[in-house]
């Protein structure tokens, strides 16, 4: 049975992650390189890919070209390069199963469907829409690529039975915005969070994960979950949030992201807050988190935000000066 999309990234990028956190310690930080790492083989692909290079054929002139880029290495884009290839290619197995299968989707039935759920962005495709909308437009919304129902699916076999159907070409090329928006999620819950957590490991400071099921911190308006709550959720002395944003979508929750940490500080007075970005950041935007938070690093400096803590920890204050509270103090 083929691998979903979801699960084929949720492999893939617990490996490149991996490789990435070994890259980062033996290049220090992505800012001296051996002729070794750029052997055949994973840290050589995501090494090219950080500074958006091509193979030059050597080890030899890969290392060249890459120290003799003017790019910075940007290692979620070398994650998201290799990832989005894997996809691209599990995409085109499942299009291709599919198509067997079914004689090109003219010979579909309900216990089909039913059974091969990571089939689910095929459909979609070969409408000319998403997944989402497919579900969306079609009331199916409580099917995924893991499980589909029967009502769901006997409403898929109709749709595509009614329709006029994209060719197989035009449904790889459509599935494209689906394998974007599973390497975007998992660039931020995977690659940036693992620099946290090795960060935090290393400086032996216990913490608790955000999770379905974690608890969440409390503040005076609401409660939500940090991406690291330190030592827990309740009465936390550090919590951290990781972000993974661009240029034009980082303002839109710089507001709610803001009010988040004020409330939950104007609980925990004593508690310190980070936050660890990785991406284009506007600056209004930046400016305003800025403000809010105690501490801004980039993830690779994840290290320093670590320190920062144990520091708090330990007794000393960390807090900045002229924090923002809901109620005065």
């Amino acid at each position: 049975m083929l691998k979903s999309l979801p699960e084929t990234a949720a492999e893939e990028m617990c490996v490149v992650s991996a490789c990435l956190q070994e890259l980062f310690r033996k290049t220090r930080g992505f800012s001296k390189t051996s002729v070794g790492d750029f052997e055949e083989g994973l840290a050589k692909d995501l090494l090219m890919a950080g500074k958006r290079l091509e193979c030059r054929g050597s080890p030899k002139a890969n290392r060249k070209a890459w120290h003799g880029s003017s790019l910075t290495y940007a290692h979620s884009i070398a994650a998201a390069t290799v990832v989005t290839g894997k996809l691209r290619k599990q995409a085109a197995k499942i299009v291709c199963y599919v198509f067997d299968a079914t004689s090109g989707l003219t010979e579909l039935t309900v216990d089909w469907v039913m059974g091969h759920p990571f089939a689910l962005p095929v459909f979609a495709s070969a409408t000319g829409t998403t997944s989402k909308k497919f579900r969306n437009e079609r009331n199916i919304g409580n099917s995924s690529d893991r499980r589909i129902g029967k009502t769901d699916a006997a409403r898929i076999v109709a749709t595509l039975r009614s329709g006029k159907l994209l060719a197989k070409r035009e449904i790889m090329a459509g599935m494209e915005s689906a394998i974007e928006g599973i390497v975007r999620d998992r660039i931020g819950k995977v690659i940036n969070e693992d620099f946290v957590r090795r960060a935090l490991d290393e400086a032996g400071i216990p913490y608790l994960r955000d999770a379905p099921g974690a608890d969440a911190i409390e503040g005076i308006l609401g409660a939500s979950r940090a991406d690291f709550a330190i030592p827990a959720a309740a009465a936390p002395k550090a919590f951290i949030e990781v972000r993974k944003s661009g240029m034009n979508h980082a303002s839109m929750f710089a507001n709610d992201l803001s009010m988040t940490v004020i409330d939950r500080i104007s609980r925990h007075p004593e508690c310190v807050s980070i936050l660890l970005f990785d991406g284009a950041w506007s600056g209004p935007a930046k400016e305003k988190l800025e403000r809010a938070f105690d501490h801004v690093f980039h993830v690779l400096e994840s290290d320093r935000a670590a320190a920062t803590i144990k520091r708090h920890l330990a007794g000393e204050d960390m807090r900045k000066a002229g924090r923002l509270y809901l109620t005065s103090r």
